[in-house]
């Protein structure tokens, strides 16, 4: 069969995209490529039709299980080709890809990184003799890159150690240095590079800054419809987006870690099946997602890197039709990324204060070493630390101190069973004689057939895989067997530390004296801040957008423009002399304002709306209001002016204070301003009286227990949840503690009495509300009662509870519609009692299914 052939047969097509078949060719004589196309180039292709055309299965490391399951499912639709094991999988179903696998049913097997360093999977992995080993998403490998994965560096490990060279590296963003990296990282001599364009010829894509996002969202959605996907940068930032779209009747789902595999599941399926519209989402989700038509990709927050930016955008309009991808700018987006750069990076003194934290758990004293494994445990040493120590922080800390010498990372490929029998020959034999355990008896013989004498006198070191093999079981079943001969003095069976482990490489020093070359850090460090400083360049380029991506990714072309994004087509960017002129404007009024201004009133007083007392009064008549808005955030970006969040004031910088210098301005002495709460003086007035008695209460200052300027805030923002009030900027969790719960009930007062919450809602039980919740969301029974760690049974009857709340209820997620249709035909012939039912229907009909459409018909009857 050719490649062509192939094409054809299993995928459809007559013909190859550009560059496709010349890097299948060079796969297929075995050379070791990395290929970088964007996406929708149609990457995954280059490696499956060259495993398809191999005898033997090949491997694929693939970093999500969203990922590895959607490419699954499309290569079998028409014929079983693919098959995947991960952490969702139990034994049998594990066992049942293996069997497969054996049977040359299966010539892709989808695998996590983090599953290679298992030993006993990586020695059944070997004896499966794979053709070829194809990594996705390499740029996961590089420190350089974006998403690094530290187990993506033990690839290299697993691939030694399975014995196989026909290597593969595959991604959709990698700039030169990251292509280096990944060569380096695997070992790869003088690989074959292929890289292919990245413009996209159908995307149109646009820069906003502003600070009205929710708003701006539901405007871009209604113009341009969906499916749409929404980045935003926090776990937190997703439900508040979600729960505002959904409040406007945008039918919306959030995404993120933070949410149960079942759910995480359901949702993605319902987006792929059109049944939920809009995805909110932090960049877990879309990664590898076959889906062709969406429409539309909103950044609510900026991405750390124009790579995460390029791969994000790339997931619309993938099947060739116009798409748009929209970037929300606002200046304090840095400061979430500040932060996750700095949790990464460590100072000295975190690296110092580890290394004594992992030789104290191992009990070794200065001047000692131990051969033994040490567990690197992240809650222990946060614990022993008194302080949150990031995943992230910890890896860099740890691969600081291997990298000077003073510890080594075990590995899982290095991590050994070892077996050696407590009993001499004669009393084994009368063991065996008398035993009545034939399990027992026969993992001793297996063991002595396999080892021989030498188990009887020495340790002997042991491959849980390949014995559980022989032995037809599993390993966790041998695992009890040879733990109990272990705990009847029978053996001395020794296990590996399944944690995360070091060792000891010299003696333990005292920490003044570690040794440690931090400039590597440093550079790390400075490095992501490079990347994200890319990014703030491409929001304020004035170039087009597209050209800027393509010569990011080392793809210059002097000459380019698309012609469709915001700068070509839309965006009027100022000359130098309008920019210096409004400059000055700006800075001379809020001059005038005695240093301190809203930015509101700044921007009316230019238009000459307000303010006739200023100098600059209507000088900037003939500019739009948005222009003068992306001047203020030019400004901002340049330190001449900056922004206070609360309030919205605008003063002036250090390099404005310079401009006010040279065109002769003096900034006079800054009165004390009096904040203007006339609507919300009842209320803050209110505030300030439950403020001051917890103040009494808690024996502090009313500053300690919530500032004035705070206050002012909540009086304006009126929460009325936990959520609403934890997001004013400076209320924090020590501040809800003593006075969140009173503020709340004070302010749905408040607007009780002012007519503003008028909500009304029915009253549904507390412990069934989530169940409830769930329903209407559509999810099935199955994955209600994982999620709420209920049995079926116990979330049925919640459900009839429900039914008498709300009859209009749809009940048809919950199963498949012929079980329903079924119980209803014998509902209808008289039959109401349950027991009778379940008599009439097969076992897989069960009492919850029958209790639910029983009550379903009741609740419609009444």
């Amino acid at each position: 069969m050719t490649p062509k052939e192939a094409l054809k047969k299993y995928f459809g097509h007559e013909v190859f995209r550009f560059g496709q078949e010349e890097i299948i060719d060079d796969i297929l004589v075995g050379k070791n490529c990395i290929v970088i196309l964007p996406t929708g180039g149609g990457k995954s292709l280059c490696y499956q039709i060259p495993a398809i055309m191999t005898e033997n299965v090949s491997i694929v490391v693939s970093p999500l299980i969203a990922l590895m399951k959607d490419q699954v499912d499309s290569l079998n639709k028409n014929e079983k080709l693919a098959g995947f094991i991960n952490s969702t999988m139990g034994f049998r179903e594990a066992e049942e890809v293996f069997n497969s696998i054996n049977r040359k049913e299966i010539k892709l097997l989808y695998l996590a990184p983090e599953r290679l360093e298992n030993l006993s999977f990586a020695e059944r992995i070997k004896n499966l003799s794979p053709s070829f080993l194809f990594i996705d998403e390499a740029h996961c490998i590089s420190e350089w890159g974006h998403n690094f994965r530290p187990s993506y560096r033990k690839i290299k490990e697993f691939a030694d150690f399975i014995g196989i060279k026909t290597i593969s590296a595959f991604t959709a963003t990698a700039t030169p240095e990251v292509i280096d990296d990944i060569a380096a990282q695997l070992a790869l001599i003088n690989p074959k590079i292929f890289i292919k364009g990245f413009e996209r010829e159908n995307l149109t894509v646009k820069v906003i800054r502003i600070k009205k996002k929710r708003e701006k969202c539901i405007e871009i959605i209604n113009q341009h419809g969906t499916p749409a996907i929404i980045y935003a940068s926090s776990r937190k930032r997703t439900e508040e987006v979600t729960e505002f779209l959904n409040l406007y009747g945008l039918e919306a789902a959030y995404y993120h870690a933070g949410l149960a595999p079942e759910e995480r599941k359901h949702i993605q399926e319902f987006f792929l099946e059109d049944k939920i519209k809009i995805i909110v989402a932090t960049t877990a989700f879309g990664m590898g997602i076959d889906k062709k038509d969406i429409r539309l990709v909103i950044h609510y927050n900026m991405p750390a890197s124009i790579e995460n930016y390029y791969q994000e955008i790339g997931r619309a309009g993938r099947d060739g039709f116009e798409s748009y991808a929209y970037l929300l700018y606002e200046e304090r987006d840095k400061d979430i990324h500040n932060y996750f750069i700095s949790s990464s990076n460590p100072t000295k003194e975190i690296v110092k204060e580890i290394y004594n934290a992992i030789c104290d758990f191992g009990k070794i004293a200065v001047g000692n070493k131990s051969e033994e494994e040490i567990p690197v445990k992240q809650e222990y040493i946060s614990q022993y630390l008194k302080k949150n120590i990031s995943k992230g922080l910890l890896e860099s800390s740890i691969k600081i101190l291997e990298e000077a010498g003073y510890v080594k990372s075990v590995s899982e490929l290095e991590k050994k069973y070892t077996i050696q029998f407590n009993l001499d020959q004669s009393k084994l034999k009368q063991f065996l004689k008398t035993t009545e355990n034939f399990l027992v008896k026969d993992v001793i013989l297996l063991l002595i057939r396999e080892y021989g004498s030498t188990i009887l006198n020495s340790k002997a070191q042991i491959s849980l895989t390949n014995l559980a093999h022989k032995f037809e079981t599993s390993e966790e079943y041998l695992d009890d067997i040879l733990s109990q001969l272990y705990n009847s003095g029978i053996i001395d069976y020794s296990k590996p530390i399944l944690n995360r482990s070091v060792r000891l490489n010299s003696p333990r020093v005292s920490d003044r004296f570690l040794n440690l070359d931090y400039n590597k850090v440093i550079k790390g460090y400075e490095h992501a801040l490079k990347k994200l400083d890319s990014v703030t360049e491409f929001v304020y380029s004035n170039d087009c957008r597209m050209k800027f991506i393509i010569n990011y990714f080392g793809e210059a072309e002097k000459e380019y423009r698309c012609n469709k994004c915001d700068n070509c087509a839309e965006k009027i960017s100022f000359p130098k002399g309008d920019l210096e002129y409004l400059s000055e404007i700006f800075i001379r009024t809020i001059a005038e304002a005695k240093g301190e201004i809203q930015e509101k009133r700044l921007l009316n007083i230019l238009l000459g709306m307000i303010g006739k007392e200023y100098s600059t009064y209507g000088s900037c008549i003939n500019y739009s209001e948005d222009e003068l808005k992306n001047v203020l955030e030019e400004l901002v970006s340049k330190r001449i002016i900056i922004k206070n969040v609360v309030g919205k004031k605008i003063t002036i910088g250090n390099k404005g204070k310079e401009l006010l210098d040279k065109i002769g301005i003096q900034l006079l002495p800054k009165e004390e301003n009096i904040f203007d709460y006339e609507e919300n003086l009842e209320l803050f007035n209110k505030l300030k009286e439950v403020r001051n008695k917890a103040a009494e209460k808690f024996l502090q200052t009313n500053y300690l227990i919530c500032p004035d300027e705070i206050l002012r805030n909540v009086a304006e923002v009126k929460p009325t949840s936990t959520q609403q009030i934890l997001s004013i900027k400076g209320f924090n969790h020590r501040m809800f503690n003593k006075v969140g719960n009173d503020f709340l009930e004070l302010v749905k007062e408040h607007l009780d009495e002012k007519g503003g919450n008028n909500k009304q809602e029915e009253k549904i039980p507390s412990n069934i509300s989530e169940t409830y919740n769930l329903v209407i969301k559509g999810y099935n029974l199955a994955a209600i009662a994982s999620l709420r760690k209920l049995s079926e049974a116990v979330v049925s009857m919640q459900i009839e509870t429900i039914l008498e709340y709300f009859p209009q209820t749809d009940i048809q997620n919950l199963f498949s519609k012929n079980i329903i249709e079924s119980i209803n035909l014998e509902l209808k012939k008289g039959f109401v009692d349950l027991k009778d039912l379940k008599s009439r229907f097969p076992e897989d009909i069960g009492y919850p299914q029958i209790r639910i459409v029983l009550a379903k018909n009741k609740a419609t009857l009444i």
